[in-house]
């Protein structure tokens, strides 16, 4: 398998059967070039098979996706996305067979010509239903990059809430995750840009705080800036339940950064 202009996996137990699957986005390999996807099976931790095709067949190559119970059955869905409202929904049957969904439930694009290069599937208001969040990235390497906050409706069918709950101004982005940051049980959302800027200017990395009722605002007291090259993630170093984050700069003479989570 090889990265062909980035990629995103993404896991979940698809069939019940205690071990997890993969699900492989933005990677073209010989087998399936025009599938746009790949999902792995795993044959109970022994290895992993690609799955049969289903009776869809991307038309272009997904550029990122995940699995996210959209309709409240209890079996992970998949979602696909490649950008300029190229989207897909696969419905779980409950046992890992997908088929796609009759009628698309995503908005329209709110970022016009953006490429999607992220996608997190997340309770965001805690209303008991799995809502979305896009990052898309412009096609070049010129512009900045958008997220889009995709409210599930309470049926599977999403609204944007882009403008109204997740204002903000864009910046560069390559990655984002969704995690409770200030340890309130609200998540947050964080947005930041990885790998290097060519110039080495300052690097940041955007923190999104729920207010608790899934409206965000954009902390910048929360946002560390690094020069050259970077990678952001999250981890809980010291077991306290408390989401970390260790800043990882290849090329700087301290290698890497823990950032240790001090909210009470």
């Amino acid at each position: 398998m090889r990265n062909d202009v980035g990629g995103c996996i993404a896991s979940a137990d698809v069939d019940c059967d205690g071990f997890p699957e993969l699900l492989v986005t933005g990677f073209l390999t010989s087998a399936s070039p025009s599938q746009g996807y790949q999902l792995l099976l795993n044959r109970q931790g022994h290895d992993f098979v690609l799955a049969p095709p289903w009776q869809y067949t991307a038309p272009f190559r997904f550029t990122s996706g995940t699995f996210c119970d959209v309709n409240n059955d209890g079996a992970p869905d998949i979602v696909l996305a490649a950008g300029e409202g190229k989207h897909a929904l696969l419905l779980n049957d409950g046992k890992g067979w997908f088929r796609l969904a009759p009628t698309t439930p995503f908005p329209s694009p709110h970022y016009v010509g953006g490429v999607s290069s992220r996608l997190v599937c997340a309770d965001l208001d805690a209303d008991g239903w799995n809502d979305l969040v896009e990052l898309s990235n412009p096609p070049s390497s010129v512009g900045e990059s958008y997220l889009s906050y995709w409210h599930n409706e309470g049926n599977g069918v999403f609204k944007d809430f882009s403008s109204s709950h997740l204002p903000q101004i864009p910046r560069d982005a390559q990655k984002l995750f969704v995690a409770d940051l200030n340890h309130d049980g609200w998540p947050d959302i964080v947005a930041a840009a990885i790998g290097c800027d060519g110039q080495y200017e300052p690097i940041e990395q955007q923190v999104f705080l729920n207010q608790g009722d899934g409206v965000f605002v954009e902390d910048d007291t929360l946002s560390p800036r690094e020069t050259g090259c970077s990678e952001l993630t999250p981890f809980d170093a010291n077991n306290d339940g408390k989401v970390d984050l260790v800043r990882i700069t290849p090329f700087d003479a301290t290698g890497s950064t823990v950032l240790i989570n001090t909210s009470p």
